[in-house]
């Protein structure tokens, strides 16, 4: 039988990946087929059960990291991202040319995502490009662009300076 962290592993990964169970440090609600396995994982001490949510415990950690989901430190890699993202786009609000801002006040994501790709240099956007990106840039700054749209927007979550 292989190690219970081995087993795990591979059961949060896959559940993460078909979006029944999250590997976020953050409370989530699980699909109800996997309910049980939540209630099992709580009572063992992996998750601790949060009224209808669960929240991972430091126990499940060396799984989350074999699956590839944590890091070292037990820290979501997907919330390091976000954050990661979610300052970058920040300090691009100082710097964001009126053409960038007017294109994200219409939603309009795909100039966004030109933009950015085009003029978003060393963490300072350039008012001006001397040349379009090259086509693998555009699918580099997607998800950068889709939360500068929602900052200009105003829809942006609270400061995502801490994660966990």
């Amino acid at each position: 039988m292989p190690p219970i962290d081995d087993v795990f592993a591979t059961w949060i990964w896959c559940a993460g990946h078909f979006g029944h169970a999250s590997a976020r440090r953050v409370p989530f609600v699980p699909y109800d087929d996997i309910r049980p396995v939540m209630d099992a994982l709580a009572a063992s001490g992996y998750a601790k059960a949060l009224g209808s949510s669960f929240k991972w415990t430091d126990k499940i950690g060396p799984a989350m990291q074999m699956s590839g989901l944590w890091d070292e430190n037990n820290l979501s890699r997907q919330e390091i991202e976000e954050r990661d993202v979610d300052l970058d786009m920040r300090k691009a609000l100082a710097s964001l040319p009126e053409d960038i801002r007017l294109a994200a006040l219409r939603g309009d994501e795909n100039a966004v995502v030109r933009a950015l790709a085009a003029r978003w240099i060393g963490g300072v956007c350039q008012h001006d490009a001397a040349e379009e990106a090259p086509w693998y840039r555009l699918a580099a700054v997607a998800v950068e662009a889709k939360r500068l749209v929602e900052l200009v927007q105003g829809a942006g979550a609270p400061l995502m300076r801490d994660v966990n």
